[in-house]
């Protein structure tokens, strides 16, 4: 969008905003905004105490199965909205409407249900001042989550309430750092997208690690093998590395992460797998998978890192 630059005075130019942006981003006349400066580029920026007007959206689900309507209900989180009307078909697909909301969309109710479209709204959002220590609280979850685990298989005692009840936790708050990100342009304009890249491979990586436990936790009479153990403390000590890579801001450690993936699929994952089959194959499937998720978490941190130059 072109716009000519007006000389104001003998020491400042000005330049006229587009009124549809004004109108969407509900400024009016008085309000404050800020400019960033980056690469040759001017960003405005909303004031961090400016309250946007609600937003809302309307979407009819038809008769869509449950993760349909997952999908559509997490993409339009993520894209800010406030207010969520959703027409309906089937009143069987309310129950899982229910379901999602409280384990995904974290601050949002369902609070009306009318004959054939309900209503999901925003009421207790945390504020985006809170993103980092949520973001920690994931590193931490994860952290806690892959010890506990390890003990569960090592002690063939299955907690598979607790590990369900840390999925949802961190599925919500994967959820609310990548809302928060867009809403919020979390990173500015060159680092949110590595660090939504990022958050959506913590959810995954928290996946991989929940559906190895929900695996082994059916195979009623199955030990898993010293060997496999071993592998999966090794996915656990990968995670510790790349969680203080990010913190510290270390490219060394982040250097450290590409070479350890790649020893232990050449010298452990990759030789287990050849002489192993059955529920052995499945579980080493689902620790590799947490060992690559992690690998490929951590390439973002390269994009994420400051490097000194010229």
């Amino acid at each position: 969008m072109k716009r000519k630059i007006i000389k104001q005075g003998n020491n400042s130019y000005t330049l006229t905003l587009p009124i549809h942006w004004i109108r969407e981003e509900g400024l009016k006349e008085g309000n404050d905004v800020f400019l960033k400066h980056e690469d040759r580029q001017i960003v405005i920026e909303l004031a961090h105490d400016f309250k946007p007007p609600e937003t809302s959206i309307n979407i009819d689900i038809k008769s869509y199965a449950k993760r349909t309507i997952l999908n559509i209900l997490n993409q339009n989180y993520r894209k800010g909205y406030d207010r969520i009307l959703l027409g309906y078909t089937n009143p069987s697909q309310i129950e899982a409407i229910k379901e999602i909301v409280h384990q995904t969309l974290l601050g949002f109710e369902l609070v009306e249900i009318q004959k054939d479209v309900c209503i999901i709204q925003n009421i207790a959002e945390p504020s985006a001042e809170k993103f980092d220590v949520i973001l920690r609280k994931i590193f931490f979850s994860i952290q806690q989550e892959t010890t506990e685990i390890l003990n569960d298989l090592t002690t063939k005692k299955f907690n598979t309430e607790k590990r369900e009840e840390t999925k949802q936790m961190i599925d919500n708050y994967t959820n609310f750092c990548r809302r928060v990100i867009i809403k919020n342009r979390i990173g500015g304009r060159k680092n949110s997208y590595a660090l939504m890249n990022l958050v959506s491979k913590l959810s995954l990586i928290a996946h991989a690690h929940y559906y190895l436990h929900l695996y082994a936790e059916k195979q009623k009479k199955y030990t898993p093998k010293k060997e496999i153990l071993e592998l999966y403390k090794k996915s656990i000590e990968l995670f510790a590395i790349f969680s203080s890579a990010f913190y510290k801001k270390e490219i060394d450690l982040a250097d450290k992460v590409e070479f350890i993936r790649d020893n232990l699929f050449k010298t452990k994952i990759y030789p287990l797998l050849e002489k192993t089959t059955s529920i052995d194959s499945v579980i080493i499937y689902h620790i590799a998978e947490s060992i690559r998720l992690t690998h490929v978490a951590t390439t973002n941190l390269f994009f994420l890192l400051n490097y000194s130059g010229n």
